[in-house]
């Protein structure tokens, strides 16, 4: 039996409770399930979702989710729209809790703006088994090389001479995915 057999075992207990208008029965052990340390399970989730919804005002217009997500389907095909779509955080209970307008580093400058360092972002995608490069820039279109690992090399040592530097990566199959930054 696999490790997620127990837990889509429940989950299939669950739905097919809920899908006959029963209650939902507790689990075997007649205990919720928990997380590390009595922790409850969901706490992860609710501490992070707490941490990303008060950093930032959320819209709160559905219609403007629905905008993004047409916006990046079209934009970032392979990953489709999930970064645009809506979260918890547009509904979120509370204002976020951090002033973006007070300063709260050691300098002594006009706005916090000033003192922060800001980043711009491109990608650089490769799939090798059809040579295919892809790089997207801030503010260019995007741009299809065909080539083998050495033409990659090149064109990531001409990303690195304009100063960027890698900032995640990804891969799997015959696929390799890199965000870059630079500094503004």
């Amino acid at each position: 039996m696999g490790l997620l057999a127990p837990t889509l075992a429940r989950l299939a207990e669950i739905w097919r409770a809920l899908d006959t208008g029963n209650l939902v029965p507790r689990s075997a052990a007649g205990e919720q399930p928990s997380g590390m340390n009595g922790a409850p399970a969901d706490n992860y989730i609710a501490g992070q979702s707490h941490v990303i919804c008060n950093d930032s005002d959320w819209p709160e217009s559905v219609r403007t989710y629905q905008s993004n997500v047409a916006i990046d389907r079209i934009r970032y095909p392979m990953f489709g729209a999930a970064g645009a779509n809506i979260t918890p955080c547009a509904f979120w209970p509370t204002e976020p809790v951090q002033d973006h307008e007070a300063c709260y580093f050691p300098v002594a400058v006009d706005r916090c703006e000033a003192a922060m360092f800001t980043y711009e972002f491109a990608i650089v995608e490769w799939l090798w088994d059809q040579q295919t490069i892809r790089v997207n820039l801030p503010g260019s279109k995007e741009r299809m090389f065909s080539g083998s690992y050495d033409e990659l090399v090149a064109v990531l040592s001409e990303l690195g001479g304009q100063g960027w530097d890698v900032a995640t990566c990804a891969a799997t199959g015959n696929w390799l995915f890199w965000t870059l930054r630079r500094q503004r």
